[in-house]
């Protein structure tokens, strides 16, 4: 035998012998005390059951995996229980992306997404939008389109553009003893 044979049949044995990455799916995840990476449970296609096993994901992003939710598992050091998970899969909502958009969509929830567009267009779908500044909000366009009322809070009184712009619409003056007409032009 020559020694390059020799050389394949004991990596073979080595790899034979460590386990490598796995499909499986996730039952449940809890978060840690700590703050580091999520805890999971997890079967393996084998029906192995694997506790407390972490969910690595890029930092800056966290997913809550709805149980179900189809996984990849490395092994540490080939070593079953030292498995974590790699990478995830849960598209009932999936958004439809085209070659080089990108979106965030959320696992339970149809129509709740992020998406980036072709054209630097970002669209973005949900019931309720919420955003938090402390200083200031700058918007800076050339037009800025609202299919429906506006509704701004001074202090604690609420005003609506819409009432605003139909009492200047209607208003009227009272002068030299006569009541004006309303304004030549509406808003």
């Amino acid at each position: 035998m020559q020694p390059v044979d020799l050389i394949r049949r004991e990596i073979g044995r080595a790899l034979a012998s460590t386990r490598q990455a796995f499909r499986g799916v996730l039952s449940s995840y809890r978060h840690r005390t700590n703050g580091g990476p999520m805890l999971a449970r997890a079967e393996g296609l084998a029906d192995e059951r694997l506790a407390d096993i972490e969910i690595m994901q890029q930092a800056g992003l966290a997913s809550g995996l709805p149980p179900g939710t189809p996984v990849i598992l490395l092994p540490i050091g080939g070593k079953t229980a030292q498995s974590v998970v790699i990478a995830s899969e849960h598209g009932a909502y999936r958004v439809q992306v085209a070659p080089g958009e990108v979106a965030l969509y959320h696992l339970t929830e149809p129509d709740c997404s992020v998406h980036l567009k072709a054209g630097r267009i970002v669209g973005i779908k949900c019931d309720k939008l919420e955003v938090t500044a402390d200083s200031e909000i700058q918007l800076t366009a050339p037009i800025v389109k609202v299919s429906h009322d506006v509704q701004v809070r001074s202090a604690s009184t609420p005003y609506s553009l819409n009432a605003l712009l139909a009492a200047y619409n209607g208003h009227k003056h009272t002068e030299t003893g006569s009541v004006t007409n309303g304004p030549d032009s509406t808003v």
